[in-house]
């Protein structure tokens, strides 16, 4: 039996990426503190990290604050993550709304976040299994950048590494044809190919 298609998550590198991320973000936040004081960071930097820490608080602290004020919340996590192209009020109210729909919707959104240090422990051991497929690893030039890629060169052979220019964190809705231009581009060799049919039932293909 075929295993089933991987997530838009797993696809995009999975908790590996996203914890090279973090660990670069960290590693920034590190350097300004010793160089400024302990507990002091550029306020740029602030507004672009401190929802990391936010997040993963429990759920009685973070999901409380936030439930009736997701538009304070997350309309501020999605300008201080655009970078200078700011996302378009009625795509950022279509979002705020989703979320603040559903209290599993806003648990969930948080719950990922939480996740990080379980995930982590796994990428640990995932890692010693090297990705030997092509991975396609994208960043928004105001946001992630080559990060993506370099972390994804970690744990993966074949990485092919894309920067969406102008765009901030956010590369679907900001950069769309770029997006869809490197997509198109990247799994263009496989469209066409045809895939053998996998037999459900594999003693039959022993069978006299």
């Amino acid at each position: 039996m075929s295993s089933p298609p991987p997530t838009l998550f797993e696809w995009a590198g999975g908790a590996a990426a996203l914890e090279r991320l973090t660990e670069t973000f960290y590693d920034e936040v590190r350097r300004r503190v010793t160089r400024l004081g302990a507990g002091f960071v550029p306020p740029i930097l602030n507004a672009r990290l401190w929802h990391l820490m936010f997040n993963q608080l429990p759920a009685d602290v973070n999901e409380a604050l936030v439930r009736g004020r997701e538009d304070v919340f997350f309309g501020a996590e999605f300008a201080a993550s655009a970078g200078t192209m700011k996302l378009p009020d009625d795509v950022v109210r279509y979002y705020v709304e989703t979320l603040a729909a559903d209290p599993e919707a806003l648990r969930g959104s948080f719950g990922f976040y939480r996740a990080i240090p379980t995930s982590a422990a796994q990428n640990e051991k995932r890692k010693t299994r090297r990705l030997t497929m092509p991975v396609l690893a994208m960043g928004g030039e105001e946001s992630g950048g080559e990060n993506a890629a370099n972390s994804m060169k970690l744990v993966a052979d074949d990485v092919q590494g894309v920067v969406l220019r102008g765009s901030g964190h956010w590369v679907a809705e900001q950069a769309p044809d770029q997006l869809l231009a490197a997509l198109t581009a990247f799994l263009g060799p496989y469209r066409d190919r045809t895939v053998p049919p996998q037999d459900s039932n594999p003693a039959a293909a022993t069978a006299p």
